[in-house]
């Protein structure tokens, strides 16, 4: 009876170290009065070498194809793509997105990136050409 008893605790115990993982959002701005809003959020996952980027938006067009990124440097002074957000697209004019970076959540708070959704109708890397876009990581700061 004993052995049941400890095995029992011993589960309890494990199932209460569940570890909460850190996370980070960043509000993004409107660009070119689109009427889009919505925030990324660097969260930090239990694989040590991924940081997932969760993307909510609000006031997209229906059935529209946004070409969105994280990137490398500042809006309108782009240096590099890390993540598409591919086929980004909704049905209701909300979306959550989530896509893993292979990043430490350490250097992604650190990372010198920013995120940008592009004018499905004007295309362009520069901030006359976003719906969306908005600093993170150290550029945030």
């Amino acid at each position: 009876m004993p052995k049941i008893v400890l095995l029992i605790v011993t589960l309890c115990l494990l199932g209460s170290c569940k570890k909460d993982f850190r996370s980070k959002t960043y509000t993004l701005k409107e660009f070119n009065h689109s009427g889009v809003s919505g925030t990324v959020t660097f969260k930090e996952t239990s694989n040590k070498t991924i940081t997932a980027v969760v993307l909510d938006a609000e006031g997209l067009r229906i059935d529209t194809l946004y070409h969105t990124h994280l990137h490398l440097g500042k809006p309108g002074a782009l240096t590099g793509t890390l993540i598409y957000f591919r086929e980004l697209r909704t049905t209701t004019g909300v979306v959550h997105r989530e896509e893993n970076w292979s990043e430490t959540y350490e250097n992604a708070l650190q990372s010198n990136t920013c995120f940008t959704m592009h004018n499905p109708d004007f295309f362009t890397n520069d901030s006359s050409g976003y719906v969306l876009a908005g600093n993170t990581g150290a550029n945030a700061q």
